[in-house]
């Protein structure tokens, strides 16, 4: 009896922790987007996303040696029909950094 309440437990963590599931590609057709693609590789092959965010500016500065670095970070999101999970992505710069799944498509 004390093991179901530990099974129980632990998949319903697995289970919350679920919602926000990070990947590290998607696929687009026949083609296969990652982190680390530029913007343009991820137009070609996945085409304009459904929706572009402007999320805000990461800015690096380092005092000592005068570098200042300022990259804006965008949340693109596509949407691939109603049986799948719509996939949101995050760029910093033009470097694509994150991909998440979302809510489901529609």
């Amino acid at each position: 009896m004390r093991y179901f309440g530990v099974f129980t437990a632990f998949f319903t963590v697995i289970f919350l922790a679920a919602g926000s599931v990070t990947v590290s590609a998607m696929r687009c057709g026949n083609r296969i987007v990652g982190e680390g693609d530029t913007k343009a590789e991820v137009l070609v092959k996945c085409g304009q996303p459904l929706l572009r965010e402007y999320i805000g500016e990461d800015v690096e500065m380092e005092y000592g040696y005068g570098t200042y670095s300022k990259r804006i970070v965008e949340e693109w999101t596509y949407n691939f029909g109603p049986s799948k999970f719509m996939q949101i992505l995050h760029f910093r710069g033009n470097k694509l950094i994150e991909i998440r799944n979302g809510d489901k498509g529609f």
